[in-house]
């Protein structure tokens, strides 16, 4: 894969410096400090160096929403359905605001124009009409309200990740000279998810109905992410071997399945939604349809209300709890890693992890740690 050129800064003698064509001698770009500020003016020189020096860079005079268009076609053929809405819900709002730019006049400072007015937007509403496709009320005209909120440090940083994606495929297919955003960064905010107690668990449960139980259920004893349980089918289950096997899932690049574990808990549960459900989505609502992610999401947040509990207990505050009981319990962290279906287990102890709020185990490990020997 292709890699974007970089400029860089020489102490002696005050310049910035870039090699614009491969195997060729470094270029003089800026006599300057070495900052932040004059890195991105580094780049923008560097742009405008490299914009006539790769003639196969077919799109260096397109304006910049046609090569954003390529790049959705392309991941739309490549990625994953939810990449793949991620990548168009924030780089057709930026071909909105700069999409007739043509490529090569491009800067950094587009970018991070786009972004201050996107953080400085006031919450807004945005009526639409949907028309119900299936069901009971088929053909039915309802009003839909969807909220626009400004863009928090997360959303910016998923921004930010999105368009060094698409200029960085645009490169390595050589269909731009350089990437103007190569530097654009902005840090992601972690969440503050809180490990579900059991007393909390059983109050959740007690004011759930029976369908969204099984949801809690499964979310708690088997780690699973929510979405992996909403596509669970009766298909992928092995009862034989006491497991699911997910050929779908969030790490499925090198095509192996993920396979999901069962306790006896959830061997029991598992075998009777198969009564209730032999064929197609194993968990469904009262209605007897899947679950999709923003049901799951609303009903936590109507829980939340209702039992006065924090923010942070959210359906993925039960996967880490999943991980910090397995923790505590003495599971080797590479094979908590193998339960919840992650490949790398440093994930396991920096991100899900919350040992923090164990506070009871960490002081007996502190003892354990400084006790003397007999």
């Amino acid at each position: 894969m292709g890699r974007t050129a970089r400029p860089w800064h020489r102490k002696h003698d005050g310049w910035w410096y870039a090699t614009v064509l491969p195997g060729t001698p470094a270029t003089k770009l800026l006599k300057a400090p070495k900052t932040k500020a004059n890195e991105r003016k580094a780049f923008d020189a560097l742009s405008r160096l490299q914009v006539s020096t790769n003639p196969n860079a077919t799109f260096d005079e397109e304006p910049a929403a046609d090569l954003i268009e390529a790049f959705l076609d392309h991941s739309n053929n490549h990625h994953k359905a939810t990449t793949y809405r991620t990548y168009c819900t924030h780089l057709n709002y930026f071909a909105e605001f700069c999409g007739r730019v043509p490529c090569r006049q491009l800067t950094l400072s587009h970018a991070e124009t786009f972004l201050t007015k996107q953080a400085e937007k006031k919450s807004r509403s945005r009526v639409s009409t949907v028309t119900i496709q299936n069901g009971r009320y088929k053909g039915t005209i309802r009003k839909h309200v969807v909220k626009l909120q400004p863009w928090g440090k997360n959303q910016q940083a998923t921004f930010a990740k999105s368009l060094r994606s698409c200029w960085n495929w645009a490169v390595a297919a050589q269909k731009v000279s350089t990437n103007p955003f190569a530097t654009l960064s902005r840090p992601f905010v972690a969440t503050r998810q809180q490990i579900v107690s059991a007393e909390v668990l059983d109050r959740m449960s007690a004011s759930a109905d029976d369908a969204f139980k099984n949801v809690l259920v499964a979310l708690r004893n088997t780690g699973c992410r929510p979405s992996e349980i909403a596509r669970l089918t009766a298909a992928e289950v092995d009862m034989a071997a006491c497991c699911w096997v997910l050929p779908i899932h969030k790490t499925d690049k090198d095509g192996q399945p993920r396979i999901v574990w069962l306790n006896e808990t959830m061997v029991k549960t598992t075998k009777r939604l198969m009564k209730e459900n032999p064929s197609g989505p194993l968990f469904r609502n009262a209605r007897g349809t899947q679950w999709t992610k923003n049901a799951i999401v609303l009903r936590f947040s109507r829980l939340r209300a209702k039992l006065g509990l924090p923010k942070g207990t959210i359906a993925y505050a039960l996967r880490h709890t999943f991980v910090t009981e397995a923790l505590v319990n003495g599971v080797p962290m590479a094979m908590v890693a193998e339960l919840v279906g992650h490949k790398n287990d440093r994930l396991i102890r920096s991100t899900y992890g919350h040992l923090r709020q164990k506070s009871k185990f960490m002081q007996s490990l502190a003892e354990t740690a400084t006790r003397r020997p007999s």
